[in-house]
Formats: C-alpha cells, sequence, structure tokens
C-alpha cells in the first residue's frame, strides 16, 4: 500500500472508497497531496488559524505542515472568544491541566 504507482489501479473500481478531499469535489485524487494540507485554513476566520497554529504548531510542524506561525492579536481575539464560551474554556482548561496545551487562558 505504500507505493502510490498502484493506488489509482488499486481504488478505482466500485469496491474501494476513494479518498476524496472536500476541496477537490470533482477531481479523484490518488495518493497523498501536499497541496491539500493547508487548504483548511481558506475556510476558517484570522483567530482561529492563529489559535490552531498556536496550540498545535508543534506537532503541525512535525507532520510536515508549513506556516503554523500565530500572530499574538488574532490569537488574543481567539482566547477572549474562549473565555466567553462556558464549554470551550472547560475544555481548554482541562487540557492545559494535562499538559496537553499551553494556553493563556484562565
Amino acid at each position: 500500500m505504500v507505493n502510490p504507482k498502484k493506488w489509482k489501479k488499486i481504488f478505482n473500481n466500485r469496491f474501494f472508497y476513494l479518498n476524496e478531499s472536500a476541496y477537490d469535489q470533482n477531481k479523484k485524487v490518488f495518493g497523498f497531496s501536499l497541496k491539500r494540507n493547508d487548504q483548511w485554513k481558506k475556510h476558517l476566520s484570522l483567530w482561529e488559524v492563529n489559535l490552531i497554529n498556536y496550540i498545535c504548531g508543534s506537532r503541525m510542524k512535525k507532520l510536515g505542515y508549513q506556516n503554523v506561525n500565530y500572530n499574538r492579536r488574532p490569537l488574543e481575539i481567539g482566547l477572549s472568544i474562549i473565555k466567553k464560551d462556558k464549554l470551550l474554556k472547560k475544555i481548554i482548561l482541562y487540557l492545559k491541566e494535562k499538559k496537553l496545551v499551553l494556553v493563556l487562558v484562565t
């Protein structure tokens, strides 16, 4: 399965589901495409992207994502939104307590 050259033959039939991207809906893509790696950022607000980059940045870099830097101002906007939402704040505080994330929410 590691050899992408074989994927088209294996997955292009009625018995196997081909992983299709929501961003390339009219195009079948066989294998992994780095072009699709950052497409999700186009569908989120600036503070959401910065918050994700802040929380997940080190892991994302290890997985090959690029441009995982964050800007402090949009991050602060996102954190203020989280502070106002009881459930989101509870989740972030739990993650902080378990040392899974370092976040400025208190």
